[in-house]
């Protein structure tokens, strides 16, 4: 992290020790993250990276719930495994019956 230098802590929650003496590296690192803006870009990216993580679990989702798909997919399968068919070919074949509803 730009503007942090990183260390190795001990602890125990079993014990209690060391506790106290990391959550103040947190609050120090949060301190010197956040004046330096390096917080804030982190959480935009993160952020950001959300977005589309969210947006491609939700384009898959309903990609193999389509009912076309679900119906095509394994003879699709079938024909790539046996050659029959290359991979690219499939992928068209089953986004052209992914874009019929």
């Amino acid at each position: 992290t730009s503007g942090w230098q990183s260390r190795a802590h001990t602890c125990s929650a079993l014990y209690g020790d060391g506790i106290n003496e990391i959550w103040e590296v947190v609050e120090r690192f949060m301190q010197v993250t956040k004046n330096s803006g390096v917080f804030s870009k982190r959480r935009q990216k993160q952020a950001k990276e959300w977005l589309k993580a969210m947006i491609t679990e939700k384009l898959q989702m309903t990609f193999f719930q389509h009912e076309e798909v679900r119906r095509l997919l394994p003879v699709i399968e079938d024909e790539v495994i046996k050659g029959n068919r290359t991979v690219s070919q499939a992928v068209e074949m089953l986004f052209a019956a992914y874009k019929i509803k």
